[in-house]
């Protein structure tokens, strides 16, 4: 499987000859870099800030299938 590379300096050191592998010569997995994007701190109930004041004042009315903001008023639709 290894053989050797004629070379034509006396002085030189002979390389291996190696058959690639069928599937390929194998990779290490690179490190990827963690940035920690920076986060808004949340309402506390999975739910997102109001589109037309910026709050999160978000509460879900489960009869009417909506959520709306309790500052100003604002309703977003399911």
């Amino acid at each position: 499987m290894v053989e050797t590379i004629n070379t034509q300096s006396p002085n030189a050191r002979a390389m291996p000859k190696v058959r690639k592998p069928k599937r390929g010569w194998p990779r290490l997995p690179a490190r990827l870099k963690r940035r920690p994007r920076f986060r808004e701190p949340g309402s506390g109930h999975g739910l997102p800030p109001c589109p037309h004041c910026g709050q999160f004042a978000m509460k879900k009315d489960d009869k009417r299938n909506e959520i709306y903001c309790t500052d100003c008023g604002g309703i977003l639709g399911n």
